[in-house]
Order: C-alpha cells, then structure tokens, then sequence
C-alpha cells in the first residue's frame, strides 16, 4: 500500500496485486475498502440473525467456506476459497483443508465429551481457527464471528463482545488482544476468554 495525501491527511492506497483480487473496480484506498467489507459483514450478521445452527452445523469446513463467502463475497474474488499462498508463521496453503478438518472433528469431540466450559470450546475454535489462517483476507473478523456462532450454539446467547466494551483506546485494545493470543498460544486460553467478554 502507498500513502496519498487527501485533504491534509494521508491516505493507504492499495496495491495493484491487493485491487486484482477486489470485485469491485471502483475501491482505490483502506478507507474505501474498509468501508465495503463492513458493509458486507453487516449484510452477513443480518443473515446469520434469521438462522439458527446448531454445534454440529457451524462445526464444518463447507460452513465455515460459507460464512466467510457471506462475509466477503461482494467484496473478495477469493472468498469463501481456502487460501493456497504461503503465509508467514502458518500452516503451508497445501494444509489449510486438512487443518480445518483436524480442527472440526476436535472441536466436535470436546463439545461431545463436554471438555470444558462452552464458552471456553468456542475461544479456542477461534484461536486455533485465526492461526490456521484459512483465507487470503479476514480470518480474524471471521474466525471471531465462527466463535460467536459456536458460542450462540451451545448456549443459547450471543455473549462475545470481543473488547467492545473495555474502557481502551485502540492500540489498547489491540495490545490487549495480542496479548491475549499470546498467552492462548502458550496454552492458557484465560485471558482470551476474559478479552471476549469484555
């Protein structure tokens, strides 16, 4: 992305590679795109509140492609295809299938068994489904958005607020965030949750 200058203040412009994988034509900057992808994410939410899907159904590899094409089908030529470019520190794009796969089954066996609390089953579906990094673009606004459904699923409520409503700035926010990734990452899974709550 380069910066341009617009009215008086800098601008990200995308990438010619970033525009080729748009649907849109007209999209030219972050803010523009911004803009889009929300939108398309609100059309998404607004499906997914006239549906109710069970533990079983959200816990697929063809829902979770599903989700993410509602999610990112107008904007991402790519949406909704598991992604085959190498990404730095994830699984090889050769793997991502087969991950997911791994991924699901798990998550359906501690849902089964009752491993740990539900809300704690669906933190870490989304932590292991973010490091996965199934898609080319959006895999932690989907991977929040798959936990919130799983969540919904084995509770009956959507409870994830996932920092919304912490008194921070958003580099706070952030920093939180990724801390508390870190901490997942490491195998306590406490923070994460605590950071979804909030």
């Amino acid at each position: 992305m380069g910066l341009k200058k617009k009215s008086g203040k800098a601008e990200l412009l995308l990438t010619d590679e970033e525009r080729a994988g748009l649907k849109p034509s007209f999209v030219r900057n972050r803010s523009e795109l911004d803009a889009l992808e929300s939108s398309n994410i609100l059309d998404a939410e607004i499906w997914l509140l006239r549906k109710s899907f069970s533990a079983d159904q959200v816990l697929t590899t063809d829902f979770l492609r599903r989700l993410h094409r509602e999610m990112f089908g107008k904007v991402w030529k790519s949406a909704g295809r598991f992604r085959e470019l190498e990404i730095n520190d994830s699984v090889k794009g050769v793997w991502v299938p087969v991950e997911v796969q791994k991924l699901t089954d798990d998550m359906r066996r501690m849902v089964r068994e009752e491993t740990h609390p539900p809300l704690e089953i669906a933190v870490r579906f989304m932590r292991r489904l973010v490091a996965i990094q199934c898609f080319e673009t959006g895999n932690g606004r989907h991977s929040r958005l798959a936990a919130d459904l799983l969540g919904r699923a084995l509770t009956g409520a959507r409870p994830f607020t996932w920092g919304r409503n912490a008194d921070l700035s958003p580099e706070e926010l952030r920093k939180a965030y990724r801390e508390a990734l870190r901490k997942a990452d490491a195998g306590d899974v406490k923070a994460l949750l605590a950071f979804s709550l909030s």
